[in-house]
């Protein structure tokens, strides 16, 4: 997992992930603390919607299950976080 808090712009960050190939991405920001909802970007631009932490850690657990079993290596498999403005960084 990787936490992004840089001053960059949320576009940016997101530009950046694409170019990278980096597989989930969670934007979190106030709303998304003060509703417990957070949606789940993939590559691609592929949106997964909105997932309550019970069921961010079902899909994550399911994505890296399927991953396995097609290949053995989850060393480049793991969501990426990007905060927005004015959150306290917790998730």
């Amino acid at each position: 997992m990787f936490v992004r808090q840089f001053h960059e712009t949320v576009s940016k960050k997101i530009r950046d992930s694409e170019i990278n190939k980096i597989p989930f991405m969670i934007i979190v920001g106030d709303q998304e603390v003060e509703n417990f909802s957070y949606p789940v970007r993939g590559h691609g631009g592929v949106n997964f919607g909105k997932k309550s932490e019970d069921e961010l850690a079902s899909f994550f657990n399911d994505q890296i299950n399927n991953s396995m079993a097609e290949r053995d290596d989850t060393t480049s498999f793991f969501p990426h976080l990007f905060f927005g403005k004015n959150t306290d960084g917790i998730l």
